[in-house]
């Protein structure tokens, strides 16, 4: 009570700026099931108008920071003032709210209202603010975020980019001074997270306060200043460009265009134009240059910047036209003319457009597209949680058979993760989540033990958190333990929806080298992602859907070239200096 008391009339003689946004003074917090601390005696503060970026390993406690910010959770001890206010009085904790509006990792989870309008005036209809004063906000809010036009739109008809800047517009119109990012970019397509990061440029350019967690590196190019967590403590603190010049040395590895930049003598390896305009400078027997082109030919251990697997990749298809994508294998999966489409009743979405392919086991296969482009609804037709019933028409295979015949059986085959792994887990405990799957599936209890033992060494789950609650890890451990309750079962097939959204370097790295090792097996993978670095440096094959339609099915050279002339993804700097180059291997 003391400490709070003196850091309280410090704030009153203004020895600490009360135009700080925020002040934390020896914070520590812990869960309740939990006696380990998930934040330790952290020290930290933010000025108003600074950009502030958060960055640490999954389950560092950054997600954590955020939410006492935002008066979410209350820490077992220190002391937290948000723009001046005491964050654990009970009377301040609304408009601690108001000032510091915090945006999540997925925005599905903060829409409520039933039209754009209705979801960005709850926060104003919660404070009973006068209807005349609400309206000129809201319009405000949306004109804001771009979304005047959609006013009267249901919520349900935007993509993924569109509801992330609703929820700005909901912040924007309560008039929030602070913006609290929860890897708000991550489940956004490359065209979706430009233009939400334009719109945080804009309102930090505007004084307000950008509070933003993330495991994306290239993010960090906008920060004033870059704090690193580790364990719960804060660890590092400096500007962006010490950062980078020490970023390998502070445990994290440097986006590829950056290193790239390093190499050939850029001052700003954060300045794409700048990077762009010194490569066009060089020669093209250049060994920085050759480098650009053997971007899709080297591996890790040839000592180039890519980090993937020391195989050989497949020729390139439009080099080799004997080259049959899809030939049929063993436990193939194998789509016909696939069509679906939503209806609300009052209107009607085509999610997929007489959609065929074929997939095969033993490769790495990345199924990529714009937000909405139909992805989440194609992999539930492979996991059969969707049967042709529900479709306009079109068939699925497995192995050569239908798979609505026996859809248990493909399902036991055919693994599945979803994207949140919130939605997927249910279980107290992390070993109850992990043995349901294995009564489900009448796997002996003699056999129990071997493999989650096995399971959790895969996905790099310390036994003991086995007896901890899943609800209480973070979102990559989270994501973890729903791989291992497939994995338990040794599926044929695995497929992943966004598995590296919201994943830090390491357990990027940890993921690839299980899915390497999975394939090497002869098991086929199958990821859904907005990641396209990772996809097309990782995959074997690289599938686009757009609008409801499969418009590229290819080697992830070629697909880099379609998604460069046809603009309907934006390629990733190091990829984009590729093509440019105009140079193949």
């Amino acid at each position: 009570m003391g400490r709070r008391w003196q850091l309280s009339s410090l704030l009153k003689e203004n020895k600490i700026s009360a135009c700080k946004a925020f002040v934390l003074d020896k914070i520590s917090f812990s869960y309740r099931d939990s006696d380990s601390l998930v934040l330790e005696d952290l020290t930290l503060e933010c000025q108003e108008g600074e950009w502030l970026v958060i960055i640490g390993r999954n389950g560092s406690g950054k997600s954590t920071l955020l939410k006492i910010l935002n008066a979410l959770l209350e820490p077992k001890r220190g002391v937290y003032h948000v723009w001046g206010l005491d964050a654990s009085v009970t009377e301040n904790i609304a408009n601690v709210r108001r000032q510091a509006a915090m945006v999540f990792q997925n925005p599905e989870s903060q829409i409520v209202g039933v039209t754009v309008e209705d979801d960005a005036a709850f926060a104003l209809e919660n404070q009973c603010l006068p209807l005349d004063d609400m309206e000129r906000r809201v319009a405000f809010g949306l004109e804001k975020t771009g979304l005047l036009s959609k006013r009267k739109c249901s919520v349900n008809s935007l993509s993924g980019g569109e509801k992330q800047r609703l929820t700005l517009a909901g912040a924007i119109a309560q008039g929030a001074k602070m913006f609290l990012l929860d890897e708000a970019t991550s489940m956004l397509d490359s065209n979706g997270r430009e233009e939400i990061l334009s719109l945080f440029k804009e309102l930090h350019s505007e004084g307000h306060t950008i509070v933003q967690v993330t495991h994306n590196i290239e993010e960090v190019r906008y920060a004033d200043r870059i704090v690193i967590i580790d364990k719960g403590r804060l660890v590092w603190s400096g500007g962006r460009k010490e950062f980078f010049n020490n970023a390998e040395v502070l445990g994290f590895d440097l986006p590829i265009c950056a290193q790239f930049a390093r190499g050939i003598g850029v001052d700003d390896i954060t300045d794409f134009d700048m990077i762009k305009a010194r490569l066009f400078e060089l020669p093209r027997d250049d060994e920085n240059v050759m480098r650009i082109m053997r971007l899709f030919g080297k591996r890790k251990d040839s000592g180039e910047w890519r980090v993937t697997s020391g195989e050989e990749k497949i020729k390139d298809k439009s080099e080799d036209k004997s080259l049959d994508i899809c030939f049929k294998t063993d436990s193939s999966i194998e789509v016909r003319e696939l069509s679906h489409v939503y209806s609300d009743g009052a209107s009607e979405k085509i999610a997929l457009d007489n959609v065929s392919l074929c997939i095969n086991r033993g490769q790495i296969i990345s199924l990529t597209g714009h937000t909405g482009s139909g992805k989440s609804t194609l992999i539930q037709y492979l996991n059969a949680l969707y049967t042709i019933g529900d479709s306009l028409k079109g068939e699925v295979l497995f192995n050569g058979h239908n798979i609505n015949i026996a859809p248990r059986d493909a399902r036991r085959k055919i693994g599945m993760v979803f994207q949140f792994p919130e939605h997927q887990l249910f279980a107290q405990t992390v070993r109850e989540e992990l043995t349901f799957a294995l009564k489900n599936w009448e796997i002996p209890f003699s056999d129990h033990a071997e493999r989650i033992n096995e399971a959790i060494e895969r996905v790099g789950i310390p036994a003991s958190m086995l007896e901890r609650s899943p609800f209480t890890l973070s979102g990559g451990e989270m994501k973890a333990v729903c791989i291992a309750s497939v994995l338990v079962t040794k599926p044929l097939w695995l497929i992943l929806d966004e598995p590296v959204a919201g994943l830090d370097s390491k357990a990027k790295r940890e993921l690839l080298s299980l899915l390497i090792n999975l394939k090497s097996s002869g098991a086929g993978i199958l990821i859904v992602t907005h990641d396209l670095e990772f996809a097309l440096l990782n995959s074997d094959r690289i599938i686009v859907l757009n609008e409801g339609k499969l418009v590229c099915d290819d080697v992830p050279e070629a697909a880099a070239k379609f998604l460069h002339q046809s603009g309907v993804l934006r390629l990733p700097d190091i990829v984009e200096l590729w093509v440019k180059t105009g140079i193949r291997d």
